[in-house]
């Protein structure tokens, strides 16, 4: 199953709430909480570590570019044309590297160093 919506870890909202979230998947997609969106914006606006003084390689950039734009690591393993172990592991070494624990902070992650930007496709090979 692929997340289609990104709530703060924190969340306490009421079932009202949650209830726009769902609506939101259903009807649109996709649904990121206002408070994360908020922080996603500010962190894109006021960036300024580059993806080139990232501990990570180009193949975990472009990873981490996928994941920041909701995909699943099966989606992603299918558009590297590798196995989603392979992604798995990639993601694994992402999370050492950058010694976080979850895929919301890694979107963080990937907002403060302007990877939520477009970025090349996975496709390309690298070597």
């Amino acid at each position: 199953a692929t997340a289609a919506g990104l709530l703060r870890e924190q969340w306490t909202a009421s079932s009202e709430a949650l209830e726009i979230a769902v609506d939101s998947v259903r009807q649109l997609g996709r649904y990121v909480d206002p408070m994360l969106a908020a922080k996603l914006a500010a962190a894109s606006e006021t960036s300024d570590l580059e993806p080139a003084q990232s501990p990570l390689s180009e193949r975990e950039l472009q990873i981490l570019a996928a994941i920041a734009r909701g995909k699943s690591s099966k989606e992603i393993a299918r558009e590297c044309s590798v196995s989603p172990k392979t992604i798995c592991n990639h993601v694994s070494n992402i999370y050492a590297k950058l010694n976080l624990n979850h895929r919301g902070q890694l979107v963080l992650y990937a907002a403060e160093i302007g990877l939520t930007q477009p970025y090349p496709a996975l496709s390309q090979s690298i070597s």
